[in-house]
């Protein structure tokens, strides 16, 4: 981190002079509650509005912002300089934009006074914002380094999931950023924020690995755990995260429910809605191809399912221990001992192609449709390709949104590496681990 002295945007550098109309400790106690009261505010809101005030939070807290910044101004004279210059980079990095003022302000902070904890953890969050994930982590360790604190433990956990040169040291950070989240919620178990950051821990551990289900029970776990506290309920984080858990199960419906909330909760931000919109396309356009069979002409059809028979020969590894089944004889659920062999009749754009996804056609002309997950990003299948699937899992899919209803079966693919294409497994190259996409700063 690099200190200037000099006095730059909106930190002062006055010395401190007797106060004319409050002692020192009046003033910092005025001072502190004044800031204590911007970030209760902020937190609680939905407390005192409704949800259809969502709209004005921001500007409500900016007013609120402003107000804090002229008493602080106006009690200068009689505070600490460090305590002004700490207390006003906080009430300043209330918005969710970074703000150079609070750099200036803050790192003056802890160059004079390295124990302020707090000054650390703000000075992270504003370099956070900066897009400076090496200095933010600098920062929460060098809070920690000082005292420990569930703020610096959750804020560090956040900060090494995006950290790592490559897959291995990445999914180190990963159950490090696992650890810290379990410390901060154990120094507090009932704040829902430290919950929330152990659940996307959870999460970027489960998409990151094996997909071990325990992973997902406990991330699921601490998600419920964060909503019993109101102020991370009415975080639009949350339920940001939470719908980017049910879409990568394939729960649609509550994946939509929980973006609308997250948007209703903060109408400026744009991602939510963008991600509903995209989920939407996605079920239409998979719902469309299905029911019109790739919409292929009825020779090129005929053409792909003929290419299907006889079913042994692309069997591969399986033949002898599997039995090759056409879609309307799968149950809904697991098959276990069963192949579905089908022909690629069409592909499906789907948001940073996760998952990859396309429409299949079996040996009795009938379609499905078909997810894979973990597929390197140059891979894909073209028309007229032949999968053989092990163990398939069928799934119904059906969303409603108010008169609109999608309606569709699927394949659901987790481990690509059992795939056979055109009778042979899928080469390492054409694998890889899938992107979770939470929240920045969560």
């Amino acid at each position: 981190i690099g200190f200037s002295l000099q006095p730059l945007n909106g930190c002062a550098m006055e010395e401190e002079t007797p106060a004319e109309t409050a002692s020192a400790e009046e003033a910092l106690k005025q001072a502190q509650d004044a800031v204590q009261n911007l970030y209760d505010f902020h937190s609680h809101y939905f407390e005192s509005h409704s949800v259809e005030c969502a709209s004005r939070k921001e500007s409500d807290t900016q007013q609120k912002m402003q107000e804090t910044l002229a008493l602080l101004d106006k009690l200068q004279d009689s505070l600490p300089r460090v305590q002004y210059w700490y207390l006003r980079g906080k009430a300043l990095n209330i918005t969710p934009d970074y703000n150079p003022a609070v750099e200036e302000c803050l790192s003056r902070t802890v160059k004079h006074d390295p124990s302020l904890v707090d000054a650390w953890n703000c000075l992270g969050e504003s370099y956070w914002k900066a897009g400076n994930v090496q200095q933010a982590h600098d920062c929460f360790t060098g809070s920690l380094a000082h005292s420990k604190s569930k703020e610096s433990l959750r804020n560090l956990s956040m900060v090494l999931r995006q950290m790592g040169k490559d897959s291995s040291e990445k999914e180190a950070k990963v159950w490090e950023s696992l650890q810290r989240a379990k410390e901060a919620v154990a120094m507090d178990v009932k704040d829902g924020t430290s919950w929330m950051v152990l659940g996307n821990a959870y999460l970027s551990l489960f998409l990151m690995t094996n997909h071990d289900p325990k992973l997902l029970k406990q991330c699921v776990s601490a998600y419920n755990h964060a909503e019993k506290d109101s102020v991370t309920a009415n975080n639009p984080d949350l339920h940001f995260n939470r719908a980017t858990l049910c879409l990568f199960e394939e729960d649609y419906g509550d994946s939509l429910q929980k973006l609308s909330l997250s948007a209703a909760l903060d109408p400026a931000w744009d991602l939510p809605k963008e991600k509903a919109d995209a989920i939407r396309r996605f079920l239409a356009s998979m719902a469309q191809m299905v029911a019109a069979k790739g919409k292929l002409k009825a020779k090129r059809l005929s053409s792909l399912v003929s290419s299907l028979s006889p079913p042994d020969q692309h069997l591969g590894p399986y033949a002898g221990s599997k039995t090759a089944t056409p879609i309307s004889e799968l149950s809904e659920g697991d098959n276990g001992g069963r192949v579905l062999i089908g022909a690629v009749a069409a592909t499906i754009s789907t948001q940073d192609r996760v998952p990859y996804a396309c429409v299949l056609v079996d040996s009795a002309s009938n379609c499905v449709g078909l997810t894979v997950y973990n597929l390197a990003v140059s891979t894909h299948f073209s028309i007229g390709e032949i999968l053989t699937i092990p163990d398939p899992t069928l799934r119904h899919t059906t969303v409603t949104e108010g008169t609109d209803t999608v309606d569709f079966w699927s394949l659901r693919v987790t481990s690509p590496a059992q795939l056979l294409l055109n009778g042979h497994q899928l080469s390492a190259d054409k694998l890889a681990l899938p992107t979770v996409s939470i929240t920045a700063f969560s």
